[in-house]
């Protein structure tokens, strides 16, 4: 396997390889050079001229963020805006947001919590790297002490979805320099270029893997929280015993285990209009045989796990198979019905027989 190969199977894995994550870092754009590429993009092949007044209003930005997740679905991020700090708290598709100028609000699955968190986005959205852009070479390289891949990439076709990062990301890019931790597959470093020049850079100076976080942490404040009205309990990390007694439906488990770590569980929250039948994830970490990470990914529901019409299901005995295309491969999805609740198993280091095994192998939460 190369190193673009190992590389792009880095940011496809798409389940994280850790319990939880703190970073830190900054973001600088030179926003005359930025804005120039964007005109660029759009005129094609338009000469583009951009007036005095233009270049001294324009100018640079430099910004300084934070990062913190606790698993899949609890996620906190802080980042400055002019001369103020922003802070998003996210649970599950369930947001709020506070700073001076802008108050506190809140909301739900009407807007992605991707457009709200600031530069972090392409730490937190690592893995559409793979879809959003072509991958064209890589090298091992080292990034704040840690093994990495220095990857180069182009801009890819538009494609549905691609817009809020790109944004992020640099749009008028006619290249890419992305570093991706080569054991946790996080990226930590992101240029984008014009003409060989750079005009947007994030940039991680700090990164934790696996501390203990508190639950506050994951809190909004009293005036973000009452934007968003609770029909049911907030979503939030706990122990697969918490969840059986915290659900109305049966936790199903692997017997035996796929690991000998705890599983990082979790209820995710229904939406804030209420809808949605309920859901819980509960992940579990892999080893490798290559001494790489992955996980092993299972959301129990109640009701039937929701379908896009872009996915193809296939029927493999008392299962369904879903190949998800990610960037020049496919993960596979597999899902069944035991017990009366709904299961969804995803792995990016499992194949689809695995995951049927696995499936099949699924029994009823014991106490104890």
């Amino acid at each position: 396997m190369t190193a673009l190969d190992e590389a792009r199977d880095r940011l496809a894995s798409g389940t994280p390889t850790w319990e939880s994550l703190r970073a830190e870092g900054r973001a600088w754009e030179d926003r005359l050079v930025s804005h120039t590429a964007r005109v660029r993009s759009a005129l094609r092949p338009l000469a583009v001229k951009v007036s005095a007044r233009a270049e001294e209003a324009l100018g640079e930005r430099e910004q300084t963020w934070r990062l913190w997740r606790g698993g899949l679905v609890l996620l906190r991020s802080e980042y400055t805006s002019g001369n103020e700090t922003v802070t998003v708290v996210a649970q599950g598709p369930r947001w709020w947001r506070t700073s001076p100028s802008l108050g506190s609000t809140g909301g739900g699955e009407s807007r992605s919590v991707a457009l709200l968190i600031g530069p972090a986005v392409v730490l937190v959205e690592g893995s559409r790297l793979v879809a959003d852009l072509d991958l064209v070479e890589a090298a091992p390289a080292h990034f704040l002490g840690r093994d990495a891949y220095v990857v180069r990439a182009r801009p890819g076709s538009e494609r549905p979805g691609a817009q809020a990062l790109i944004a992020e990301l640099g749009r008028g890019a006619d290249e890419y320099q992305v570093v991706v931790d080569a054991e946790r597959a996080v990226v930590l470093s992101l240029v984008a270029l014009a003409a060989g020049r750079p005009f947007r850079r994030v940039e991680t100076t700090l990164v934790a893997f696996d501390e203990p976080m508190p639950p506050q942490l994951f809190t909004p404040d009293r005036a973000a929280a009452d934007h968003v009205s609770s029909p049911g309990p907030v979503s939030r990390r706990l122990s697969l015993e918490d969840l059986a007694t915290s659900v109305g439906f049966t936790v199903l488990v692997p017997d035996p285990p796929p690991s000998s770590a705890a599983p990082h569980v979790a209820i995710v929250a229904p939406s804030r209009r209420g809808t949605g039948a309920p859901r819980a994830t509960v992940t579990y970490p892999l080893p490798r045989t290559d001494g790489l990470r992955g996980n092993l990914r299972i959301q129990l529901s109640s009701g039937e796990l929701p379908t896009r019409s872009s996915e193809h299901w296939r029927s493999v005995g008392d299962c369904e198979v879903c190949d998800q295309p990610v960037g020049g491969s496919s993960r596979p999805r597999v899902r069944a019905k035991r017990s009366g609740t709904y299961v969804e198993l995803e792995s990016s280091v499992l194949s689809a027989d695995d995951l049927v095994r696995i499936a099949r192998s699924l029994v009823p939460l014991r106490a104890g």
